[in-house]
């Protein structure tokens, strides 16, 4: 069989259609998606191993001539896709939100071809609530969801992960990626965190994460960044190891000291450097581990965030993007604090006191930790492409 997928603009969407790409490839079907020459897709999708086809595209926007060209794009590309599909006759046009899905959905709807879309935020993007109606089937990652768009051809799925693959428990993790004491994970998201990166920057300078280790992924565009900005302020605080993609500190504090005899002349002498560390990192390759690994972790909400964070089922305290489109992030996070799993700090109340003092509340809280762990484990869905792969050929069976 042959499908056609669009995923686009950013990696919220990107995500989920190379994972429903892959498992359909995996199973011997061809699988073309469609995207646009200006958003992430025209890197990721062909390094993945995909061809790729370009269309006209673009988000609705505030000011009036913003949303004219994006009516004009929107005609444009479903004559795009029209051509695609009259040329590649495919046996299901797949969509997964976003401003790209828009065109394929109304091609296919011309056409006759049946149709699906992911829809992996707990508030349904535009694009999903513009075609749901019309649409053969929408799997959502989240209860919410369904909720919210109120049509009988909406499935809870769960929004496709790779967390679900770790059989590590929390020990076995923690002893894998080098860690011996409680975890604290903090890492941004791909459409921005200055703020978060600017509060975590001022807590280390302050030496406020103490009694723990540290796992911080500033992401690539901002390590450089970071990493000079600590080393100018930092030298007497930490003693500081360093590799290509990262630094490690360790807190050097003058309490650690001791008077020491020396060939009969006392001495004081620095004792060995704290056991609790902070690793800073350009990027976290191994993010299936180190999340298993975590007592708590403190991050954006994007919907796939959101869904690793119960897969994994570990407490959080969640910093919603705020220019997120429909502020979809913060929807997102309070699926996971209706359930008691997680505290939302929203950014414009975001400050370095604010967040280490909830951070040492509930990491100092054993009680809190194992009861915000096990009530994200609520959010579970099972194997969400599996899921996904029943409802594709439910769909193409009828």
């Amino acid at each position: 069989m042959k499908f056609l997928i669009a995923a686009g603009g950013t990696g919220g969407h990107i995500t989920p259609g190379l994972a429903i790409g892959t498992m359909l490839k995996s199973e011997g079907h061809e699988v073309i998606f469609i995207g646009t020459e200006k958003g992430l897709e025209k890197d990721l999708i062909p390094k993945a191993g995909f061809r790729i086809e370009y269309i006209h595209a673009s988000g609705f926007v505030s000011d009036f001539q913003g949303k004219l060209e994006a009516i004009d794009n929107l005609n444009k590309g479903t004559s795009d896709c029209i051509k695609i599909i009259d040329l590649e006759k495919p046996d299901m046009c797949i969509g997964t939100g976003g401003y790209v899905t828009a065109p394929l959905m109304f091609a296919a709807l011309k056409r006759k071809v049946p149709t699906l879309i992911h829809e992996s935020n707990a508030l349904p993007g535009k694009t999903t609530q513009l075609v749901a109606r019309r649409i053969n089937e929408v799997c959502v990652g989240f209860e919410e969801t369904k909720t919210r768009l109120k049509k009988g051809n909406v499935v809870v799925t769960g929004n496709p992960n790779k967390m679900g693959l770790n059989k590590l428990t929390k020990e076995e993790a923690k002893a894998k990626i080098g860690i011996n004491n409680k975890l604290l994970l903090i890492f941004g998201g791909s459409q921005g965190a200055k703020k978060i990166n600017e509060t975590i920057i001022d807590a280390i300078k302050k030496v406020q994460f103490k009694g723990f280790d540290v796992i911080y992924a500033t992401g690539p565009k901002n390590y450089d960044d970071v990493k000079n900005s600590l080393k100018e302020s930092i030298a007497d605080l930490y003693d500081v190891t360093e590799d290509e993609d990262s630094i490690t500190l360790f807190i050097n504090d003058n309490s650690l000291t001791y008077t020491a005899n020396t060939d009969g002349i006392n001495k004081d002498v620095k004792s060995i450097q704290s056991e609790n560390k902070i690793i800073i990192k350009k990027f976290i390759y191994n993010m299936e581990e180190v999340m298993k690994a975590s007592d708590i972790v403190v991050c954006r909400s994007g919907a796939l965030t959101c869904s690793e964070i119960a897969e994994v089922g570990v407490g959080s305290i969640l910093i919603p993007f705020p220019f997120a489109a429909e502020n979809h992030q913060l929807f997102n996070a309070k699926t996971l604090e209706n359930v008691g799993a997680a505290e939302i700090i929203e950014e414009d109340k975001l400050t370095t006191e604010l967040l280490v003092e909830r951070i040492n509340s509930i990491i100092n809280n054993d009680e809190l930790l194992e009861n915000m762990a096990e009530n994200s484990k609520k959010l579970r869905t099972g194997n969400p492409i599996e899921n996904i792969k029943n409802e594709i050929f439910k769909i193409l069976a009828q």
